[in-house]
Order: structure tokens, then sequence, then C-alpha cells
């Protein structure tokens, strides 16, 4: 059916038969939703502009059929197509425009199929295709530009198809939607026009006339004639674009992207069409002057898909094939890669075929170490197993790593899984990581950021880390986890995360489930190994690592549960470690930190909780402590320790051993706490703090020892007491400072460490002294415990915030952008006009439909028409957010909505609820009449037969017909009556809607016609009492048809012969359908 222009559509009369219903479908402002159901389809579509068609739905498939060469919808409810749903535009050369109105992006999951028709798409807010989206057209065109009044009237105006083969719409360089096709677009012309364009999936020609079905989803194969893209920023992967040409007019940025293998295999070339830059004639005036981007300015990306892009990156980059190096800008992974270890495939010598292989180690040193960006886009690599012991590897490379050696580099959004491989390498100075081996800043620093690395068999080599095996000169590590490592060793250096810093900053890193770190000689750490120039460490959390050791005996070795050795004013803060083991085996071993040398350190709210046996080697010198072996100079501030099973300094030697540390020079300790410790063991000096002590400051420092806990230790050869409380020894000439220190112990306990009992004030029940050391005896274990932690919970705890990690999205950055609609995004003349088409109408009422909704159709306006007006409202005005949007820039056009949705109340509300009292007494009299119409009629059927009947039983039915029909009339008037008085005038001046009318006549419906007897000599004589019983009905179509047809019958009245026959001075118009056993022309006869 024909649906007119919404502008003519003012002039018309509508007859919508009123009720809560249609009332309802016009103005219910119900939220819009957000997601993509897999059979949405578009909604609320309405042709437009003096074009006209029709759209007829059909479960998960839509079909579109403009009646003109070029057609123009505007959609309401936004234009979406789910990844079960297809939505075809029928016909051939056509044109056909779309309007996207509301605030959601054009989804398309599902298939948009024009044939051989030219299809645009327009939407403010973005037009993404993802994976499994399919465009099938000749011309497809999508911009999130917002099209003009005047540009909808040239496109409806366009006479033929080759008009839309030339009409482009205009680029607004200030508007934020994006463009991005991550699927399959076939179409011979393609012209893509958004804030951002993107282009990830396929570009091909048009399929094959008749493709159907599951080859609609696929690439047709076909070569496209052109490809433009316009927009601010444009990046396009040239491996999936089929096409003669390729035209980019971009204007902030330009980006390209290429496989590694495409590049590899065409020499460093872009092969198979003519790619050039220019401007687009089509930008807005304000724009005009803004300079497109050379294509030789356009960024180079590489994009590694699988096993074999990766060996041409691994090969490419080490023997700079083609310029690689210089070529790209950055590398991304597009997809998850498997390196075969379970099939046994060897990283470091990898092979593609029987005679192509390489090692997959990128950055094999200084002189081709990578310095580009690495961008993971949250995928996984995965099934690793590097072995550089292997024959087959030749050159034994000195830095080994998925990634080798890395200078000035960047490597983000990463995740990577050995699935049980590991890492195997040996040698001198041979750094290992279980990502990169090593990274130097000597050009500038490094920076690794969101990367996740999980399930690690063995890491094995010279200086290794769980993460990277060294860093030189800065480099900056973030957000990033390891889990599931089995054993890290070392010949020299082993750290759970890195070997050795020097100034690296480390930060939101976590370390989980880890089975040993251990190391022949040098240093070891649960975090880090050897840290120095000012490297920092910030917001780490180290979870369930079973056992930190030096294995081999060695009088400079150093063992922490976070660092072995720190030196240069490094920084440890918001540090937490839970669920150690054991840690031991060092010339110094701490719980954190074994060593941090006489250039200081700064340690601030670190943690300790649940730790195991923490000691030194048997036969050698050692400093031993629950935080730290030996520090020299620094501040220590906002340290607890909860929980170790016992610290202990071995046999022989001379052994410091202390609660929290074994031997310090000139440090500050402040807000420190300690509890949970089983057993402090040493040779020489033990204390229950601290063993060696010499020029320290210590301030508000409370000590809990449980009942059965001991301070143990043997004769230091002095003759002196080395065991103390507090501490185990220090100098006659005392320069340390004690301030506010508390010792809280069971009453009888202890009672062998003396040796700081100096400066000791024992008090019991925690009472106030006065006295530099505070000893507080309990009888009550739970009562102890609870003083102490009434000050120990004054102190700050870290709070360590877990990286989080990576993911791949489930679209592109460029569609998760948000849109903020301007005024003209929301097509204000063409809602106001809809609107208007809707409410400024004159409404017809049927007494028997009251409450239902019903069309019908005239010769001016199509049922087509309205419904499509009706959709395109309530879908728009249902979505989220468009009230606001309304009312900010639109208040005239919210306030006639508002208005509307009062008027719909009060039809609903007052209309129906006073007139239902009288339609209910109409259908009772109705009812009756139609029963005497029966007895009525059955004496005209024995009349005709020729029978005899009673005269008075006739003539008293007749009479009661013709009362029962005045009083029908009667309701019929009173109903009118407030209809033409009462409800418009109320709707007059309640609303100010003076455009709004209810039309003043009720037509009632299902009335049916008494016989006539059809012999001319019976006649039906009149009562005494009444002077014309004769039963003279005028035939109106309002009374004789039924339902729409009255209406229908009432303007079509061509089908309806106007016959002047005399019957009592009477004409009469009859229908055709009436001819027969009519009264007027039985009288007539």
């Amino acid at each position: 059916m024909e649906a007119k222009n919404y502008k003519s559509m003012k002039k018309l009369t509508h007859h919508i038969i009123l009720s809560g219903i249609t009332v309802s479908l016009l103005f219910s402002p119900l939220m819009a939703t957000t997601n993509i159901k897999p059979n949405q389809l578009p909604s609320g579509g309405k042709f437009t502009h003096k074009t006209s068609g029709s759209i007829n739905t059909n479960n998960n498939i839509m079909n579109i059929t403009g009646n003109g060469a070029s057609s123009v919808i505007q959609w309401g409810g936004g234009f979406s197509i789910g990844e079960k749903a297809q939505v075809n535009f029928k016909g051939e050369n056509k044109n056909y425009l779309n309007i996207a109105h509301g605030t959601s992006k054009s989804i398309i999951e599902g298939i948009l199929n024009a044939g051989g028709n030219n299809v645009f798409l327009i939407n403010p807010n973005g037009v993404i295709i993802t994976k499994t989206g399919t465009i099938n057209a000749n011309r497809f065109v999508a911009s999130t530009t917002s099209m003009s009044d005047a540009d909808m009237d040239k496109f409806a105006n366009m006479k033929t198809f080759n008009d839309g083969l030339s009409f482009s719409p205009v680029f607004n360089s200030q508007k934020a939607g994006n463009v991005v096709n991550m699927g399959n677009i076939n179409a011979n012309d393609v012209l893509l026009i958004g804030n951002k364009v993107d282009i990830k999936g396929n570009i091909n020609g048009m399929h094959k006339t008749n493709t159907a079905g599951d080859a609609l989803k696929k690439p047709s194969g076909n070569t496209a004639n052109k490809v433009h893209l316009v927009g601010n920023d444009v990046l396009i992967n040239i491996d999936s674009v089929k096409a003669k040409s390729i035209i980019v007019s971009a204007y902030k940025s330009g980006a390209l992207e290429q496989s590694t293998s495409s590049f590899y295999e065409n020499g460093g070339k872009i092969n198979g069409f003519t790619f050039t830059t220019q401007a687009y004639d089509g930008i807005e005036n304000e724009s005009k002057n803004k300079r497109i981007i050379d294509k030789n300015d356009f960024k180079k990306h590489a994009t590694i898909a699988s096993d074999v892009d990766w060996f041409y990156f691994a090969k490419g980059w080490n023997e700079d094939k083609h310029d690689m190096r210089d070529f790209f800008d950055t590398y991304k992974l597009v997809d998850d890669i498997d390196f075969g270890a379970s099939e046994g495939k060897n990283y470091a010598h990898y092979c593609i075929s029987d005679n192509e292989c390489t090692s997959m180690i990128v950055g094999t040193g200084y002189n081709n170490a990578f310095n580009k960006t690495f961008d993971g886009q949250g995928y996984t690599l995965k099934n690793i197993n590097i072995d550089t012991t292997d024959t087959k590897v030749t050159t034994k490379p000195q830095y080994v790593g998925i990634f080798g050696y890395a200078n000035k580099a960047t490597f983000k959004n990463i995740n990577v899984d050995y699935m049980g491989g590991g890492i195997k390498a040996n040698g001198n100075r041979v750094y290992v990581g279980g990502f990169i081996g090593e990274s130097n800043g000597y050009g500038g620093d490094s920076t690794f950021t969101n990367i996740s690395l999980s399930n690690i068999d063995n890491i094995s080599g010279s200086q290794v880390g769980g993460f990277i095996g060294d860093t030189s000169n800065g480099a900056t590590f973030s957000n990033i986890s390891l889990n599931g490592i089995k054993n890290i060793k070392g010949s020299y250096y082993a750290g759970g995360f890195i070997g050795d810093s020097y100034g690296g900053t480390f930060s939101n890193i976590s370390l989980k489930n880890i089975t040993s770190i251990s190391s022949s000689k040098g240093s070891v750490g649960g975090f880090i190994a050897y840290a120095d120039v000012s490297s920092k460490f910030d917001n780490i959390i180290l979870d369930d690592i079973d056992k930190i050791e030096i294995i081999y005996k060695n009088s400079t070795s150093y063992v922490g549960g976070f660092a072995g050795y720190s030196d240069n004013g490094v920084k440890f803060t918001n540090i937490s470690l839970n669920n150690l083991g054991n840690i031991s085996g060092g010339r110094y071993v701490g719980g954190f930190i074994g060593h941090n040398n006489q250039k200081g350190g700064t340690f601030t709210n670190i943690s300790l909780n649940n730790i195991g046996d923490i000691g030194g080697r048997d036969g050698y010198d050692s400093d031993v402590g629950g935080f730290a072996g030996y520090l020299e100079n620094g501040d220590v501030s906002n340290i607890s320790l909860n929980g170790i099973n016992s610290i202990s300094g071995g046999n022989n030697g001379s052994k410091n051993v202390g609660g929290f540390i074994g031997n310090a020079g000139n440090v500050t300790f402040t807000n420190i706490s300690l509890s949970g410790i089983n057993s402090i063991s040493g040779y020489s000096y033990t204390g229950g703090f601290i063993g060696q002590d010499s020029r320290n400051k210590f301030n508000n420092i409370y000590i809990y020892f449980d009942e059965d806990a001991k301070i143990t230790g043997k004769n230091n050869g002095n003759g002196q007491n080395g065991t103390g409380k507090f501490y185990g020894w220090v100098s006659s000439n005392n320069k340390s400072t004690y301030n506010d220190i508390h010792i809280y112990y069971k009453d009888g306990t202890l009672s062998n460490a003396t040796a700081s009992s100096k400066y000791e004030n024992k008090n019991k029940n925690n009472s106030k002294t006065n006295g530099e050391i505070n000893l507080h005896t309990y009888d009550n274990k739970t009562d102890g415990y609870n003083q102490f932690l009434e000050k120990a919970n004054t102190i700050g705890k870290p709070i360590v915030a877990l990286p989080s990690k990576p993911e791949q999205p489930d679209v592109s950055e460029s569609v998760s952008s948000d849109v903020k609609l301007d005024k003209d995004d929301l097509n204000i003349p063409v809602l106001d006009d809809i609107l208007n088409d809707i409410l400024n109408g004159e409404y017809s009422v049927s007494i028997d439909d009251l409450g239902n909704i019903k069309f019908t159709p005239t010769d001016k306006i199509t049922l087509d028409s309205v419904k499509q007006s009706l959709d395109f409202l309530n879908e728009f005005f249902k979505q989220e957010g468009m009230e606001e949007l309304l009312s900010k820039f639109e208040s005239d056009l919210k306030n006639k909505y508002d208005k509307a949705l009062a008027l719909k109340d009060y039809l609903q509300t007052t209309i129906k609820s006073e007139t239902q009292g009288i339609v209910n007494e109409f259908n009772a009299i109705k009812q009756a009449y139609e029963e005497e119409l029966k007895k009525y009629n059955y004496y005209v059927n024995l009349l005709n037969e020729g029978k005899s009947i009673d005269n008075f039983d006739f003539t008293e039915s007749a009479k009661k017909i013709k009362e029962y029909k005045n009083q029908l009339d009667g309701y019929i008037s009173d109903i009118n009556d407030k209809i033409a008085t009462k409800y418009n005038q109320e709707i007059k001046e309640q609303f100010k809607y003076t455009d709004f009318t209810i039309k003043n006549d009720l037509f009632y419906s299902n009335m049916q016609i008494p016989n006539q007897p059809s012999l001319p000599d019976v006649a039906i004589q009149p009562d005494n009492d009444n002077s014309d019983l004769t039963l003279s009905f005028e035939q109106t179509s309002s009374f004789n048809l039924k339902g729409d047809e009255a209406i229908k019958e009432e303007e079509q009245v061509e089908v309806v012969e106007e016959t002047s026959l005399t019957q009592k001075g009477k004409i009469c118009i009859v229908s055709d359908n009436y001819k027969t056993m009519n009264s007027c022309l039985v009288s007539g006869m």
C-alpha cells in the first residue's frame, strides 16, 4: 500500500478508531533495550519525503520494498540486525536511504542484503559491523554525520539508480560516531564516513546474483571497484580488502595494517590495488581548511594471527628483512597463537616446513633489540617451550624469552600461557625471563603493562626472573600477573619476577603459586634478586611461594622473601607477602629482604603474613631477621609481621638474629608490629626485634609473643648474655634511641632474654610507663593479645590492588566510544511533522470497538502509512535518554510530547469511563432488539411461504423493533452530543490542543435489517393507537455494514449506486448488497 509524504499528511483527515490501546502505542515512554538480541531487526520504520513503500516482517526476516527509484526511511527505534536476523531491500535498481534515530549505535551482527541495490545508512551514534555481520549491495554507504532535511529531499527526488552511485553524504569532523567493520562488506562501491573509520574485517565486491543462505555470510572473493574511507582517524587492514582502488581522506591520523607474512612474502610492498589519499568533496564548510594526512605519513601496523605470522615476524625483525624494523610502528596480535610445545615444537628452533626453521625469539641482542610497540590486544600466546640447549640451536642466544632483548620498546595487553612448557638455557651471563630476557634503557625506558603469564614448568639460566632476567638503565612494569610457575633456578641471580634491576619501576604486580625460587650463589628474592640504582617497587602482592633459597654455601649470598639485595636508594612501598614457605640459605636472610647496603633505602606500608621458616646456613656468619637480614642507612615504617614459624641463624659462626632484623646500622624504624613468631634462635646475638643494634632509632614498635614463644641464643664468647627481648647486643656507648616500644608476653616466660633489660620497664596489665622499652606481661592470652591489637591496629596496612587480566575486547576501542548527540542529530523537523501527523487529525469512535484499535484506510491515507507513523513514534520515544535529549535541545517538541501523554490519560480514563455505562445500556437494548428481530423474521418467512400468521403478534413485534431503534438512536445522540460539546471542548481547554478532534458522529455496527415479505399484496396494518408502524429503515452504511466496512463504504461512494425509489415520499440510498428483501425496494415495486 502507498505511504504518503509526512509533510502532506498534515492536511488529511485521519479515520482511526480511537482507543486506549491506540494512544498507548503512540505515547508509552518505555526504556529502550541496549543489548542486541539474536533476532533483532530495525524498528519503527517510516517512509518519508514523498516516498512510499512497505515494510514486512516474518519472524527474524524483514523485507523492505520501495515504490519508487529512491526511498527515504526513518527508523524510530534505530537500525540494528541481530546475528540470526536478515534484512532484505527488495526490487531492482533502487536506492534506499535509512536514517537511524535515537541513542543507540547501529550494530550489524546478521545479514543486510540489498542485492544489486544501493543502500545508505546514517546513524550519528556509530555503525558497527561485527565479526558475524554481513553487507551485500551494489553500493554501501555508512555515515555518522547527520543528514539535513534538504539532503533527504535531494535523495528522495533522485529519479534513477545511477543517481545513487554519485550521491555522497557530508562529513562533519566534529561528530564523534565511529564506523567499524569487523565482518564482511560485499559491495562494488563502498563509502564509509565517521569520526574513526576502522577496517578490521573484509571488503570484497558484491556477491553474484541469487547468492543466498550461508554463502551470503562469506567474503564473495570478487573485487570491489572502489573503497573510500573518510574520517578524522582511519585505520585499514590492507590484507582484508580486495579492491581496485582504496581512497582515504584522513584528517587527524591514518594507519595501515598488514600481516607480517604478507609483508615478508610481498617484499615489503602493498600489492593488488591503488592506494591514494585525497580531500573529501563533501566535507562541511567549517572543516574545509583541515589538512588531510598524506599517505607517506600513515602509521604502519603489522598484524600477527598465527605461528606462521610470528615466524615471519621473528625472522623479518631479527634479519631486518625488507627493512621491517623501520617500516612498522606497531605489531599487533589479532588472534591467539599456539606454538605447539605439547607436540614437541621448540620455540628456539621452530619450523613451519622441512626447510624453513628459525628462532622465534624476537630481538636476539643489542644490535637488533626490539624497539617498537607490541600490542597483544588481549590475545594469548600459548603452548610454549623454549630450549636453547637443543643441539639444533647452533647459535646460543644470550637473551632468552618470548622476546630476547628490548630497548625503548612498549609491550601491552598480552596473555601468555605456557601450558606446562618451560625455558631451558645455560652458559655464563645468559639472561632469561618468562616474557623477555633483557630490557636496556640506553635509548629510553621500555614499558611493560597489562600482561599475564601462567603455567610455566621450569625456568633456568644464569640471571633469571619469572618475567624478565634483567633490566638496565630504566624500564617500567605495571599491571602484570604471574601465576603457576614450578621452578625458577639461576646460577647467579633468581627472582620470582626479575633477576636484577638497575633503575626499574614496578607497580601493580602479583605473583602467585610458585613452587621454588633458587640460585647456586649470588642473590635470590621472591620478587627480585638484586635491586639497584633507585629502583621503585609499589603496589605488589606475592602469595603462595613454597621455597626461596640459596643452594650453595657462600659467604656473600643474599636471600629475601621479596628482594635478596638492594642498594642506592631503592624504594619499597605498599607491598604484601602472604603464605611464603621457607626462606633460607644465605649470608643475609630476611622475610622481606636479605641485605640493604650503605646507600640506604625506603621501606613503607609492607606486611608479611603466614611465613614458614627463615634461616641462615650452618658454618657461616649470617644476619637473619623476620623482615630483613641486614640494613644500613634508610627508613622503615608502617610494617607488620604476622605469623612466622621460626627465625634462626644456624650453628657456628657469628650469627645476628632478630624477630624483625638481624643487624642494622643508622636506620630509623617507625610504626612496626610483630606477632605470631614461634621461635627466634641464633648462635651469637639474638633479639625479639633486632640481633645487633648500632646507631638506630626505634619509634612506636609493638611486639606480641605467644605463651609458647622462645628467644634463644648461644654464648657470645665474651661472657655477656647475647639474648634479649628487644635486642641481643648493643655497644657500651650505645647511640640508639628507643621511644614508645611495647613488648607483650606471658608472665614467667622469656626469662632468659635479658640483654636489653637496661632500657626495659616491666609492667603488668598494660599500665602506663615512662621507660623506653615497655614490657607488658599477661596471664590470659586473649587479654594480652587484645591489648597488643589495640596498639598494633593503629599502624597502617598496605592496600594492594590486584592487576587485571588482559582481555581481548568484545569490540574495538572504536566501537565502545561514547557519543553525545547534538540538536541537529535528532532531525527535529522530521520528528515534529510525524508527531503532528498523528495528533492533528479527526478521529472516529465506534461504540462496538471502544477499547480496541482499528485502522481505517481511505482514499487519502493508507493503513501502512499510519501504522508506520505509529511504529516510528513508539520506538523513538521509548529509547533510553530520549526525553532528556528532547528537553535539552527542543523543549517545544518535548512539551508537545508531554501534552500528548496527558491527553492519552484523559482519553483513557475520562471518555472511556464516562461512556462505558452508556455503552453497556446500548448493548443490552441492542441484544433485545436482535432477539425481537429473530421473532419478526420468523413471521416474514411464513408469509413468504404463503402461510397464515397471527397478525397481532406480527404487528407487536414490528412495534418493539421500532421502539428499540428509537432508543438506540437516543444513546447515539447522547454520546455524539458529549463528543461535540464536552469532550472536544475539555480537550481544547485543558490541553490547548486545538487540532485534536474527536469526530462528531458515532458509528455503530452489527445491526441487522428486518426482512420484508416478498408478496406485495401482504400489508401490515397499523394498530389503532399507532399511526405508522411500517418498517421503513434508511439504508446507511453506518447501519448496515459490520466493523470497518462501515467507514469504508461511507467513503468509497463509488460502490454505492443511488436508487431513487419512492416509498411514502422518502428517497433511499441503497447499497448493492441490500437490493434484495429491502423495505425501500419492496415498497418501490
